[in-house]
């Protein structure tokens, strides 16, 4: 028997025409596609025909007594075709083969649909879009529910009896979402699905009548006697709204509510249900039968009022030039855009290309008169006609309704153009809607290469030259369609272009191509495409071909190796002495002796090992390493039988460590001595060992052998960390090398910060003093304390005169300076000068004059002399200026009383000069300000050298220590370097300061201040000493700074009130953006930094405040320490 699969017709199809309207309730509409679909010879009677879905191909095979004709069959008899929604022929036989054909093409994949049905046969077959139900003899139903991965099912054991007919509910339009099938049988009806078979206890079939009812029997929809004496040949579904009875000539249509309407034909007539409504086939005509759509009915039935028909009539006038016409539109115009939609929908359903222009352009003038309309459905439904009009063409013969083409997609649509060979009218489809064009231009290619009688290379170059340069274009699927028609030379040809190696290694190792594959893959860099590659190729190569293909491929040769080391050892064994990889193969033997379990078996390994290592010089250290291991092996085989301990696994420092905890120092001792271990290594086996053991008297004695190889710092951190600070503590002393610093943290770890201090004492750093007292307390903390007297006493008998050879105030060598001052160094310099030095008595007249002035600015000149790049003060003369609380400046007055002064002093002897000035800055630290640099500046410029000094009185009552800096300016145009900045203090001084200070920055640099103490000095303290001056410096600095620090208080208060008002008014504005949230988080930072200052002057102050009630609450005369502590009250050392 033969299948004829039925291509388009041969003639054009008539104009369409639609029937009249056929009842009142339901109205059909009949429309003539095709004429001369067969030879007029051709007895349809004789013929079992199937059609696909959404108007696809037909397929006719003729029955057991007539002679086959189209694809071969020779199956046996067909008791079932039928089509999938991608056109996929399904043919069913009696004895349950299924053949699928895909493609419209001869290929075709069986399959069995088993449960019996080889023994009982299949009686019938029941279709719907994605699979199909067969009955077999016995009753028994199977299902195929997808054609790809056909899987027979047996549904529920049906009844015994005689089966009338079934038809199937596809599983989407099921509760269960399983397949249904609806079996009549017997007198009854049974719904039948994989769980069970359940009956409906109807007991009067078979019937006579249609009845038509929901699909759980609950609802009856409509009854019909066809009057007909024979039963229908076939019954249909047309669309959801009507049921088609089918005889040989003869065609009932069943509507709603009873209504019918019959057809009549000349010939025998076949039909196919489709989504929305039948095709009917007879040897002259194909016709289409659907229900009348609601937007064709409203706009073309007779007198028709609807705003589509007013619009269309409109239209009509318009092309008459009638003013009628705008009388249409206006009668219309609120309605006007359900006009357009309509016109634009009816003319989706129309077949008349006439018909369609006529409601398009209906809907367009529509739509020009409208306002604002969404053009979009109708440029949409322009698209999808002029598509649905060029596949409808008689040549292509695939007549889809608007309906069907929205189910079917433009992408199905598309592959069903490819398997009709329509690859011109597929690309042209495809460059109109935008889609992609490469499984046309693939499928034209390989049909190309199985169907083309031109040479290979001619093919290539043809394929090649069209799809070179198109995107997603598989050279790969071509040149499969090439090799699997034995094209081998075309198919490597074609796969040359493929750009993915993915596709092209497959097909070239299917083709024996394994060298081009391997270096394809290689290329690649896709390890797991390089296996796959050389794991096909060691199946199919000797081994020795195999490694020379991968000799001069090191990825390959890698890939190997990596795949071998977990699953071939064999293998990487043979990888290894083909390539000469001595200490390879060598440390892949080690790696076995490890896991031998065995010693025999170890040893053996270990040997083999040695012996692959010692034919080459190059590796004599590591095969005597491997000799080394086999020695060790044997001599802890020893120890385990004499000391009965396990040393299995051990390395050598293991074994060493091991004999010391057990206490067998003379056997470690020989083992490290056989084996050449070196001193270092077995002193720190041995501490380690020891210290486990926690055999600290062994660890003594070690330590008194001789000098550690290690030091002595290994003792103490093992030690320390084993627990034991007091035994740890014992090293410290020992370790001579470290630093200071290093040591006094040793005893800081270990507790004991007495200790630590005697250390930092014998140092004399008072740096390691000060962070030892933050950590102390208790009795620790008293021994700090007075260790820092201790050294603050030393600190003060040791000051260093200004010249050791001489100790007197007024010693000035006028000569001398006068040649300094005349080479004038400073001017080819301007950092010249580097340090200020100022007596002990300068500075307390200067403090004391700073701190007389309280809140407002004092001014002073400063005498001395120049040594060097250094200013040395012996003297300082206060001067009657008028400050505020922000600047001084000196006058007229002042300079006059500095010369009279000046007169006077040389009258005295004193010839000391004027090398500075100093004033104060009270409370808001030492800088200098703008009026500051223009004085020193002046004064640079008259009379230089001169240097400037700034004393802040409040910070230096509050710290207990002078806040003092000096400056000097630099001479114009010179800029310095960004990192020598006179200060970066300004998040230190108050709001109104900070910009001051940050404009004058740059021009001024600062010296180090130190002070010096002479016999006279000493002196002149000492008769100060007196009771109102014990009083004086016993006050607490809390009470009499108590103006500076309310002050300091109000105004870090000002700085957070004015912060949250900002933040305030920022709030709901939105987002910071970045510039000013960087800026906010440096005002908060200000802010916590002058928080935290205030913070500590106050902690200092109290602190002070009781050491000076200790100092001085019994004290009333001048003693050796309170000198000492006099003048740390006025050092002039900044911190």
């Amino acid at each position: 028997m033969r299948i004829h699969m039925i291509q388009p017709a041969s003639r054009a199809a008539e104009i369409p025409s639609m029937d009249e309207y056929t009842s009142t309730l339901y109205h059909l509409g009949s429309t003539q596609l095709y004429t001369s679909v067969f030879d007029a010879d051709l007895e349809l009677e004789n013929y079992v025909f199937a059609g696909a879905p959404y108007s696809g191909a037909r397929s006719t095979g003729m029955k057991e007594r007539y002679h086959p004709i189209g694809i071969q069959w020779s199956k046996g008899t067909i008791k079932g075709l039928g089509w999938s929604v991608d056109e996929r022929l399904i043919v069913v036989a009696e004895d349950g083969t299924v053949h699928s054909y895909t493609g419209l093409q001869e290929d075709f994949t069986p399959f069995s649909l088993g449960h019996g049905s080889e023994e009982y046969g299949v009686k019938s077959c029941c279709f719907w879009h994605t699979g199909f139900v067969a009955l077999l003899g016995d009753n028994t139903l199977v299902a195929i529910t997808r054609y790809d991965e056909p899987r027979p099912q047996q549904l529920a054991t049906t009844p015994a009896g005689d089966v009338a007919s079934f038809a199937v509910i596809p599983p989407e339009y099921t509760s269960s979402r399983s397949v249904e099938v609806v079996l009549a049988i017997n007198k009854s009806v049974c719904i039948v699905d994989a769980a069970e078979c359940e009956d409906r206890g109807l007991d009067s079939g078979p019937y006579q009548h249609v009845w038509v009812i929901s699909s759980d029997f609950q609802d009856r929809l409509t009854e019909y006697d066809s009057k007909v004496a024979t039963p229908p040949r076939l019954m249909l579904w047309c669309g959801n709204n009507a049921v088609v009875l089918a005889w040989e000539d003869e065609i009932h249509l069943i509507g709603p509510n009873g209504a019918a309407t019959k057809y009549y034909y000349d010939s025998f007539v076949h039909i196919v249900g489709d989504i929305d409504g039948i095709r009917l086939y007879t040897n002259d005509i194909c016709e289409f039968m659907q229900k009348v759509p609601d937007e064709t009915e409203d706009i073309f039935r007779p007198a028709s009022s609807t705003p589509g028909a007013i619009l269309l009539d409109a239209t009509e006038q318009l092309e008459e030039r009638s003013p009628r016409a705008d009388d249409n539109i206006q009668m219309i115009r609120n309605k006007l855009d359900e006009a357009v939609d309509a016109c634009i929908r009816a003319a989706g359903h129309e077949y008349d290309t006439p018909r369609q222009k006529k409601l398009l352009k209906a809907a367009s003038f529509g739509k020009s008169v409208l306002d604002l309309y969404n053009s979009d459905d109708f440029v949409d439904m322009t698209e999808a006609l002029r598509v649905l009009n060029a596949v409808r063409y008689f040549k292509i013969g695939m007549p889809l309704s608007y309906e069907q083409y929205i189910r079917l997609t433009p992408e199905r649509l598309i592959q069903r153009l490819i398997n009709r060979q329509e690859y011109l009218l597929a690309l042209k489809i495809c460059k109109y809607l935008f889609l992609p064009e490469d499984r046309v231009c693939v499928h034209w290619a390989r049909r190309k290469v199985r169907s083309s009688g031109a040479t290979e290379d001619g093919i290539a170059g043809e394929i090649v030259q069209k799809l070179s340069g198109k995107r997603g274009i598989s050279f790969e699927e071509v040149a499969r369609a090439a090799f699997d028609e034995g094209r081998e030379k075309l198919a490597i040809s074609l796969l040359e272009h493929e750009v993915r190696a993915g596709k092209q290694v497959p097909l070239l190792l299917e083709s024996g191509e394994q060298t081009v594959a391997l270096d394809k893959a290689t290329q690649s860099g896709d390890t797991d495409l390089i296996l796959r590659v050389l794991l096909e190729m060691k199946r199919k190569l000797p081994l020795a071909t195999f490694f020379r293909s991968i000799n001069n491929k090191p990825l390959a040769t890698a890939v190997v190796e990596m795949s071998a080391m977990d699953q071939d050892v064999e293998l990487l064994k043979d990888l290894y002495y083909q390539d000469d990889r001595r200490l390879d193969g060598s440390n892949l033997l080690v790696s076995e002796a490890l896991t031998a379990g065995e010693l025999v078996p170890t040893i053996d390994k270990l040997k083999m090992a040695s012996r692959l290592l010692k034919d080459s010089k190059e590796f004599t250290h590591q095969a005597t390493a491997i000799d080394d291991e086999q020695k060790l092996l044997r001599t802890q085989e020893v120890f385990e039988k004499e000391i009965e301990e396990s040393f299995k696994g051990l390395s050598i420092n293991e074994t060493l460590a091991k004999l010391i905890e057990d206490g067998h120092i003379k056997r470690a001792q020989k083992v490290a001595s056989d084996f050449k271990i070196n001193d270092k290594t077995f002193w720190w086996v041995r501490l380690r060992a020891l210290i486990t053991r926690r055999d600290w008297p062994a660890l003594e004695a070690l330590s008194k052998e001789r000098k550690s190889p290690i030091g002595w710092e290994p003792f103490f951190n093992d030690i320390l960390g084993a627990g034991n600070p007091k035994v740890a503590s014992m090293y410290i002393t020992k370790c001579a090398g470290l630093a200071v610093a290093e040591r006094v943290d040793m005893w800081v770890k270990c507790g004991m910060i007495t200790k630590a201090g005697e250390e930092a004492l014998r140092a004399k750093d008072r740096s390691l003093m000060e962070q030892l007292r933050a950590k102390a307390d208790g009795a620790s903390a008293l021994d700090i304390d007075r260790m820092l007297a201790q050294l603050n006493k030393e600190a003060d008998n040791s000051v260093k005169l200004v010249d050791p050879k001489r100790d007197a105030l007024y010693s000035y060598d006028a000569a001398e300076i006068k040649k300094h001052v005349e080479g004038r160094p400073w001017k080819n310099d301007p950092r010249y000068f580097k340090h200020v030095r100022i007596s002990a008595i300068a500075l307390i007249k200067m403090v004391m004059h700073a701190r007389s002035g309280g809140s407002l600015e004092v001014m002073g000149i400063m005498l001395g002399y120049i040594q060097h790049d250094t200013f040395i003060v012996t003297d300082a003369v206060r001067l009657p200026v008028e400050g505020t609380e922000t600047r001084v400046n000196a006058g007229a007055e002042a300079d006059e009383y500095l010369i009279q002064f000046l007169d006077r002093s040389r009258q005295a002897g004193q010839l000391e000069n004027a090398v500075g000035w100093y004033h104060s800055h009270p409370g808001y630290g030492c800088w200098l300000s703008g009026i500051d640099v223009g004085t020193e500046h002046t004064y640079q410029m008259h009379t230089d050298p001169f240097v400037a000094v700034v004393i802040d009185p409040d910070r230096t009552i509050s710290a207990g220590k002078v806040e003092i800096g000096a400056f000097r300016t630099y001479p114009e145009g010179y800029k310095p370097e960004a990192s020598l900045s006179s200060s970066d203090s300004t998040a230190v001084i108050p709001e109104n300061k900070a910009s001051d200070f940050g404009a004058h920055a740059h021009r001024y640099y600062s010296l180090e201040v130190s002070h010096f103490k002479s016999s006279l000095d000493s002196k002149l303290l000492e008769g100060l000493w007196n009771k109102y001056w014990v009083q004086t410096l016993s006050a607490s600095p809390l009470e009499s700074n108590r103006e500076y620090g309310t002050r300091q208080i109000q105004d870090l208060a000002e700085k957070i009130e004015k912060a949250q008002e900002n933040a305030k008014h920022r709030g709901g504005i939105g987002p910071m953006l970045p510039r000013e949230k960087k800026h906010a988080e440096a005002a908060t930072q200000t802010l916590a930094t002058s928080a935290t200052r205030i913070a500590n002057e106050e902690k200092m102050g109290l602190m002070a405040a009781l050491v000076k009630d200790r100092v001085f609450s019994a004290t009333e005369k001048p003693s050796t320490e309170t000198n000492g502590q006099e003048i740390q009250m006025v050092d002039a050392k900044t911190s």
